[in-house]
């Protein structure tokens, strides 16, 4: 990007600069100056939306399991946010496939509200399984409005 010190390569979009530290990243890839920060640019087409998580009881108490299946290539990013209201709530998330990871497991005390958000990058190719576990009491709500894949 002409003037403003970035560059794209390989639809990698990187700001550099001539402070910090002079060494080159893991492969030999790297740019020889020190990058601030870096971003990947993708199609859309490239971005899958998995589906979504919105459980609410009232005056009881509700515990399940929703589980999505999806192939991916190294390099492809998972990418979520989550929300638990106050009250002694749970939601676990456990990625299982070629690699397996629990990726969080939180919980709501009687006053305080939860909420995160996951990026995941994987490191090989393969089928996983996201399993998200949320356990519910009275007047409890577990939300994680959008699931992506990045391929």
């Amino acid at each position: 990007v002409e003037g403003e010190h970035s560059y794209l390569s390989n639809f990698i979009l990187s700001h550099n600069s001539m402070y910090g530290p002079d060494y080159k990243g893991t492969g030999g890839k790297a740019p020889a100056f020190y990058s601030s920060w870096s971003a990947r640019v993708t199609r859309s087409a490239d971005i899958t939306d998995l589906g979504f998580l919105n459980i609410e009881t009232w005056n009881n108490t509700k515990s399940g399991k929703k589980q999505y299946t999806f192939s991916v290539r190294k390099g492809s990013v998972l990418a979520f946010n989550y929300s638990i209201n106050q009250g002694g709530h749970s939601l676990s998330a456990k990625l299982t496939g070629a690699s397996s990871v629990n990726l969080f497991n939180v919980y709501s005390s009687s006053t305080d509200w939860k909420s995160g958000r996951v990026y995941y990058v994987f490191s090989k190719n393969g089928t996983y399984t996201l399993s998200l576990d949320y356990s519910l009491h009275t007047y409890g709500h577990v939300e994680v409005p959008k699931i992506k894949l990045i391929y």
